[in-house]
């Protein structure tokens, strides 16, 4: 629902209401707010409308979360991000003297790889394969590539192929793991000081893949430090925009519209300025909210769950 349908829905209703000086806007602003802080207390899936995407570059361990991040909804993950790439269609490849021509149609980067990799292209339900190495160097780009790689290769005209600095079999189809937390309370086997001395000798060993996460404030740290560019995926609760214009979209798709409709005419007729303090307001708001909340929770299994942060 937006809030232009919001308006003529409640317009008749508030046509000789007495004057409390709340506005349409900010009675749908507080009950929205009430609502999200309400899916909070829940732990509802409901609030879990941010996708996290934090680019984390080689060697780096932290990142800026989000403006509107609150909290996670699920255990974020990452991935090992290749920089340097190209594919394209073999146009020519000589098996005797291992020249080979690619007509290279999508690119990421601009360096020289003085190494590098050739593979077949994957194709559904096979991963990409490594064939042979570089014998010189290539810059990246689109484009006609003329190279040299290993004699008597299996490539034929036309097969689409891969050239990066990643060896196919072992990076190429893209490491993925999800992350462990450390908790800023002692409910983890080791405290917050012991966390960030324990990782001290870590981040000087290019070779370990990062393990565990924590979020102080408003950044997202990461141990041990990366050895190659990530991205750091997952869902997140998000603060709610406020509603100020009426070409807004209402959130949460319409399961709380009769909130919004009711509880606009209520605060405005009533001059609740705050309306969880409002016996009646909250009656409503509870009915209404709870049946939504419980049924969407009532699937969740019960069985084992520890803690709220690990189910997902």
């Amino acid at each position: 629902m937006l809030m232009s349908e919001l308006i003529l829905a409640v317009l008749p209703r508030l046509g000789r209401a007495p004057v409390s000086g709340i506005t349409v806007f900010q009675a749908a602003t507080s009950i929205q707010s009430l609502i999200y802080k309400n899916l909070l207390d829940k732990k509802s899936d409901l609030q879990a409308t941010g996708d996290l995407n934090l680019s984390i570059a080689a060697f780096g361990y932290y990142a800026t979360l989000p403006s509107n991040f609150i909290s996670l909804a699920e255990r974020p993950r990452y991935e090992e991000l290749i920089t340097n790439w190209m594919a394209g269609t073999v146009t020519s490849y000589n098996s005797a003297t291992g020249a080979l021509v690619v007509n290279v149609t999508s690119a990421s980067g601009t360096d020289t790889l003085a190494t590098w990799n050739i593979a077949v292209g994957a194709t559904p339900g096979t991963p990409a394969a490594t064939l042979g190495t570089s014998t010189t160097s290539v810059v990246c780009g689109t484009g006609t590539k003329s190279l040299t790689t290993q004699t008597g290769l299996s490539l034929t005209t036309g097969q689409y192929v891969i050239i990066s600095t990643e060896n196919s079999d072992e990076g190429w189809t893209g490491y993925v793991k999800p992350l462990q937390p450390n908790y800023l309370n002692d409910d983890a086997d080791d405290h917050d000081v012991s966390w960030w001395d324990w990782y001290s000798y870590s981040s000087l060993t290019d070779n370990y893949k990062p393990d565990v996460y924590k979020i102080i404030g408003s950044t997202f740290y990461l141990r041990p430090t990366p050895a190659v560019d990530i991205l750091v995926k997952g869902k997140y609760n998000a603060i709610p925009t406020v509603l100020t214009l009426a070409t807004q979209t209402i959130p949460w798709e319409g399961k709380f519209d009769e909130i919004f409709t009711e509880g606009v005419v209520r605060i405005i007729t009533k001059g609740i300025s705050i309306p969880d303090t409002d016996v009646d307001f909250m009656t409503f708001f509870n009915r209404e909210f709870s049946t939504v909340v419980i049924s969407r929770a009532s699937i969740i299994p019960r069985n084992g769950r520890l803690k709220a942060g690990n189910y997902l």
